[in-house]
Parts: structure tokens; C-alpha cells; sequence
């Protein structure tokens, strides 16, 4: 019996195997975390797009009409159909706050309200996204929560004799760098 286990302990083989087989479950870990990670960009990037066209729609009903309600039906008007061409909704008393939406994923949006005192608004929506490979270690969900604000210089369209846009550039040393920069003719 001594002898085998003393066998056993010098013996070299399998120790790749050992290794390996060490090895990968981090390095799965860390592939799941950045699938996970990516689904939830991804949703983050989706309702960046929404909460930007609705607030542009917005506030551009507002700037016409001059009339708040109005501007106000025509941003939550874009945030429904932005999330409903991307398989969302927004959770509203019809549906019971969501609870009554089935396969669905249900986006809240906090603070859409345009003021009409300083022509702007705020958008803000918010979900979470499922993480299979993160929920291996404790985390079933990530939040993903976007924002937008927007305004107009003027509630009527003979207000905006005044404004002034700004472009802002970098053209530093540190732009030139890995052709971030190309001026080409």
C-alpha cells in the first residue's frame, strides 16, 4: 500500500490535465461575464436610441404647438413605438405597472415630463437584463438605466433668432495618435 501512494505522488502524468481542467473554469467564467455583460450593453444602447428620438420628438411637438400635453403624447408616443419594435413596453397602469405583460420586457421611465418653464426634458428609462453566466456567481440580474435631456431654445418657432451652436474638437498631439485623427484631402 506505501508503495502505491508513494508511486502515485512522483508520478508526472496527467498533470497538463490537471492544469487545464484548473484553468478553464475562470476562464469560462470570465467569457459568460462578458456575454452577459455585452447582452446588457447592447439593451443599454437600444433604449439610448429610443429615449433620444423621444425626446427629440418631444420637445419638437412642444416647439410647434407650444401646447405641454401635446409634447408630452408625442414623447411617450416614441418611447412606445421604439420599445415595441425592439420587443419591450413600457410599464404603465394599463398593464399594471408590467405585471401583466407576458414575454415582454418591461422598461420604466422615470421624469418624461417636459417643463414648460425651461423648455426641457429629462428622460429617463430603466430595466434590468438577465444574466445567465453572472447568476453562477450570484448576480440573476443587471440594471440598465439610460438618460437623455434634452431642450429648445424657444417654445415658438420666431423665438430662435439667438442661438448659438458650438462644435467642439480635439485636435490635440494625443488625437493624432493610431490615426484617431485623419485629415486627408
Amino acid at each position: 500500500m506505501s508503495f502505491n501512494l508513494i508511486h502515485f505522488s512522483q508520478d508526472k502524468r496527467g498533470n497538463v490535465a490537471l492544469l487545464f481542467a484548473l484553468f478553464m473554469l475562470p476562464i469560462l467564467g470570465c467569457i459568460g461575464a462578458a456575454v452577459d455583460f455585452g447582452r446588457a450593453h447592447r439593451l443599454h444602447t437600444q433604449l439610448q436610441i429610443v429615449a433620444d428620438a423621444a425626446t427629440s420628438a418631444g420637445l419638437m411637438e412642444y416647439r410647434e404647438t407650444g401646447d405641454v400635453n401635446k409634447g408630452q403624447q408625442r414623447l411617450l408616443s416614441f418611447i412606445d413605438q421604439g420599445l415595441e419594435k425592439d420587443g419591450m413596453v413600457r410599464a404603465r397602469e394599463e398593464n399594471g405597472n408590467g405585471a401583466n405583460v407576458i414575454g415582454s420586457r418591461i422598461v420604466h421611465v422615470d421624469g418624461s415630463v417636459i417643463d414648460p418653464m425651461t423648455s426641457s426634458v429629462r428622460s429617463v428609462l430603466r430595466t434590468t437584463i438577465n444574466t445567465p453566466f453572472l447568476s453562477l456567481l450570484g448576480t440573476e440580474e443587471v440594471d440598465v438605466k439610460v438618460f437623455t435631456k434634452g431642450a429648445v431654445a424657444s417654445n415658438t418657432l420666431e423665438g430662435t433668432k439667438d442661438l448659438e451652436v458650438s462644435l467642439m474638437l480635439d485636435v490635440s498631439g494625443s488625437m493624432a495618435n493610431d490615426g484617431k485623427l485623419r485629415l486627408g484631402t
